[in-house]
């Protein structure tokens, strides 16, 4: 099941594993740049819509708060950093 949503791409299937369960599998692509926001797997018995629904949470949560799935553009580590970056919201307070 494949569906765009706001820039990204989730892709998300139903296929058997090696040692022959049933599992899903997705991915949750930008397509501006390629960037892989989610690529994961689960044992699970959800739908792929329940996944793609989840997913489009997960990118409205991203517009909302992009520092929690982005390294920092300075220093290329996770938030919150220790370059001092977002140190300069606190000053302003």
């Amino acid at each position: 099941m494949k569906t765009n949503y706001r820039g990204f791409t989730i892709n998300v299937e139903r296929e058997k594993c090696l040692a022959g369960h049933s599992m899903l599998y997705w991915t949750v692509i930008r397509e501006a740049d390629g960037w892989f926001f989610e690529d994961n797997f689960a044992d699970t018995e959800d739908t792929a819509q329940t996944i793609t629904q989840a997913m489009k949470h997960r990118i409205d949560d991203y517009f909302l708060h992009p520092e929690d799935y982005e390294d920092c553009p300075v220093c290329d580590q996770p938030h919150p950093c220790e370059c001092g970056i977002n140190d300069e919201d606190d000053e302003n307070e």
